[in-house]
C-alpha cells in the first residue's frame, strides 16, 4: 500500500488526534486505496467512513508483515569430498567425471 507524504501526515494526525481535514484529492487517494485493498466502496461525502478509512489504513500500517524464513542447506567444500562424491557431483553437472581429483574440482569450481 503506497500513501503520499500529505496523506500520512494525516494519519499520523489522526493516530495523535482523532482529527483530521483532508481535501478531495486526498479523498480520491483513499478511495483508491481502498478499492486496491479490496475494502469495497469508500463514500467520500461521509465523514464516518473517512474515520472508518483511516482507522483501516492504520491497522493495515501496523499489522507486521510475515518474515520469510531462509532455510540453507550446508554445502560440502569440494576438497572435502571424496573422488567419488566429485564424481557423481561433476556428472550431475555435466561435466567429464574421469579426470584426476585436482581437475574435478577446478572444473566444478568453474561452473
Amino acid at each position: 500500500m503506497k500513501i503520499s507524504d500529505e496523506l500520512m501526515t494525516q494519519v499520523d494526525r489522526y493516530r495523535k488526534t482523532k482529527s483530521f481535514a483532508v481535501n478531495q484529492i486526498m479523498k480520491k487517494e483513499m478511495s483508491e486505496i481502498f478499492k486496491s485493498q479490496n475494502w469495497g466502496a469508500l463514500n467520500l461525502s461521509c465523514g464516518v467512513c473517512l474515520r472508518d478509512a483511516f482507522n483501516k489504513i492504520i491497522r493495515e500500517l501496523e499489522t507486521p508483515k510475515p518474515k520469510i524464513n531462509f532455510i540453507g542447506i550446508a554445502q560440502k567444500k569440494y576438497e572435502n569430498m571424496t573422488y567419488k562424491e566429485l564424481q557423481m557431483k561433476a556428472k550431475e553437472q555435466g561435466i567429464k567425471a574421469n579426470q584426476t581429483k585436482k581437475n574435478l574440482i577446478k572444473s566444478l569450481k568453474n561452473v
